[in-house]
């Protein structure tokens, strides 16, 4: 397409759009809402509130990020791991624990799991 196409491709969109605006300006509906909106945006700035404000003010279950409650973790479970030859006792919460690595290590996952007490 030459450039001389192409802008008058363009220019006849943009006079398409344009049309289709003023249309949308003349709509009583669309008049109504951008009243609304504008008494709104001042009603909420004379009394200093925001949109969400006004969205918790509305509908306090909203669910917004001031509005949910944080859910807590679940509380890791304490585990006990007694060696067998040694009696050697760990007590950890995670798996990061040091002394319990090196005996996966050594014994294997399964034989060192088989020492843990409930």
């Amino acid at each position: 397409m030459s450039k001389i196409n192409e802008f008058r491709a363009i220019e006849a969109r943009i006079a398409q759009e344009m049309e289709r605006l003023e249309k949308l300006k003349q709509d009583k509906g669309f008049q109504k809402d951008m009243e609304f909106g504008e008494e709104l945006q001042s009603l909420m700035s004379s009394y200093g509130k925001s949109v969400r404000d006004v969205i918790s003010i509305l509908s306090p279950d909203a669910g917004g990020p001031a509005h949910q409650e944080k859910t807590k973790r679940k509380a890791r479970v304490l585990k006990v791991y007694v060696h067998p030859d040694t009696d050697e006792i760990i007590e950890t919460k995670g798996g990061n624990h040091k002394l319990l690595k090196s005996w996966k290590q050594k014994f294997g996952e399964e034989t060192v799991e088989s020492w843990r007490q409930d």
